[in-house]
C-alpha cells in the first residue's frame, strides 16, 4: 500500500496523544520496569545508528531506529495501561478480531495472485510477513478461556485456521511460515502437557543459543542425512537453503569489523551487499541481525529484555498466556534461518509480561 507510511505515522501520533492523556495511570503501574529496559535498549540502538548515520544511501539508520523503538515503547505503555485497568484480555480480544479481518484481506490478496515469486508483495508485506500474521492470529485464537476441541464451535474455528494457514503457506511458497505454524501447535501441546519443563526461562535460553549457533554450525547439520532428506524431499529446497549458507559464511567477517556497536538499525541489505553479490535481504538469522544492527551492547540489551519479559512464565496458575509463549519459542527457532526479532516478536514478549505480572500481582494480593 503506497500510503502505508503516512497511515503509520498518524497512528503513532494518535497513540502518543492517548498515552499522554493517561500518563498518570501508566507510571503508577508497579510493572513499569520493562519500559525502562526498553528505553536503555533504545538508547544504545540510537547511539549505534547515530555513529553510522552518514554511511548509507538506502536509508537513515537513526530515523529508522527512532520509529521502530517508538512503536514498541508505545505498545508497552498501552499494555501497562490495559493491565492497570484490568482490560488486558479485552486488548487481546481486540487484536484477535481485527487480526482475523486482516488475514481475510491478506488471503484475498494471496489467492488472487496467480504467479507467486519469492519477492512477491501482498497486502501486508511479503510472504514471510503474511505467514507470521497468520501465526499470530492463530495464537490469539488459542489464547481463550475454556477452549475445548470437543466443542463444535472451537473445532470449526481451529480447523479453519489450520487449513487456511497451511494453504496460504503453500500458495506463497513460504515453507518457513508453514513450519512456524506447525511449531506453534507443537509447542502449545508441549507447554500444556509438560508445563514444568517448557514454561521456564531455561527453554528460551537454550533455544536462543541454538538459534544463533546454527549460523556457525550449519555445515555439520546440513550433512546429516535426515536433514538433507527433509530439505530436498519435504521442503523441495536446495541444500544451500536458498543461498543462506553463502550468507552464513561471511557473517563472522562482517560482524567482527564492528563487534561492539554494529552498523546501525535496518541496514543489513546494504552492508551485506558489499561482501556478496545477489539478492541478500538480511543476515537470515535473528540474533546475527541484531549483532549487525547494534553490536554486542545492543544484543545483550535485547536478551535482557526477552528474559525479563519471560521471567514469570512458570509462576502463574492461570496459564492463559501459553499460546503467546509458544509464538515466542517458534519465532526463536525460526530465527535460526530467518530474521524474526521484529516488532511483532517484541510485542508478544510484552503481552506475556503483562499477563504474567498481572497474575503474579493477583496472587500477591490474595
Amino acid at each position: 500500500v503506497s500510503f502505508y507510511e503516512q497511515i503509520k505515522y498518524i497512528f503513532i501520533l494518535c497513540v502518543a496523544v492517548f498515552v499522554l492523556f493517561n500518563y498518570n495511570k501508566i507510571v503508577t503501574n508497579r510493572n513499569i520496569g520493562i519500559v525502562f529496559i526498553w528505553l536503555c535498549l533504545s538508547s544504545l540502538l540510537f547511539y549505534s545508528s547515530y555513529l553510522n548515520r552518514n554511511n548509507y544511501e538506502s536509508r537513515d539508520p537513526l530515523l529508522s531506529a527512532v520509529i521502530f523503538c517508538t512503536i514498541i515503547l508505545e505498545f508497552s505503555l498501552i499494555v501497562l495501561y490495559a493491565q492497570s485497568k484490568g482490560k488486558l484480555e479485552h486488548l487481546v480480544t481486540l487484536y484477535r478480531y481485527w487480526g482475523t479481518v486482516a488475514i481475510i484481506l491478506a488471503d484475498i490478496s494471496v489467492f488472487l495472485t496467480k504467479n507467486t515469486q519469492s519477492d512477491t508483495e501482498y497486502l501486508f508485506g511479503d510472504k514471510f510477513a503474511t505467514a507470521y500474521l497468520h501465526m499470530f492470529v492463530m495464537a490469539l485464537w488459542l489464547l481463550r478461556r475454556n477452549i475445548s476441541l470437543y466443542k463444535v464451535k472451537d473445532l470449526l474455528i481451529y480447523s479453519a485456521l489450520f487449513i487456511d494457514c497451511m494453504l496460504s503457506g503453500i500458495h506463497t511458497k513460504c515453507s518457513t511460515g508453514t513450519i512456524g505454524f506447525v511449531l506453534v501447535v507443537v509447542f502449545w501441546v508441549l507447554c500444556t502437557k509438560f508445563s514444568n519443563v517448557f514454561l521456564t526461562k531455561t527453554i528460551s535460553i537454550v533455544l536462543i543459543i541454538f538459534s544463533f549457533a546454527y549460523s556457525f554450525i550449519y555445515s555439520r547439520i546440513l550433512q546429516t542425512p535426515a536433514v538433507i532428506f527433509f530439505i530436498e524431499n519435504i521442503l523441495h529446497k536446495d541444500i544451500s537453503m536458498t543461498g543462506r549458507t553463502g550468507i552464513f559464511q561471511i557473517l563472522p567477517a562482517v560482524i567482527s569489523k564492528k563487534p561492539l556497536w554494529g552498523y546501525g538499525y535496518g541496514v543489513s541489505y546494504e552492508v551485506l551487499s558489499r561482501y556478496i553479490h545477489g539478492n541478500i535481504p538480511n543476515t537470515q538469522n535473528a540474533v546475527a541481525e541484531w549483532l549487525l544492527y547494534g553490536g554486542i551492547c545492543v544484543v545483550i540489551s535485547v536478551l535482557i529484555f526477552i528474559f525479563y519479559g519471560l521471567k514469570n512464565i512458570g509462576n502463574c496458575s492461570d496459564n492463559i498466556y501459553i499460546p503467546l509463549v509458544c509464538m515466542i519459542y517458534s519465532y526463536i527457532v525460526i530465527g535460526s534461518v530467518e530474521v524474526t526479532f521484529g516488532k511483532t516478536f517484541f510485542a508478544i514478549v510484552l503481552l506475556v509480561y503483562g499477563f504474567t505480572t498481572e497474575c503474579k500481582g493477583e496472587t500477591r494480593n490474595a
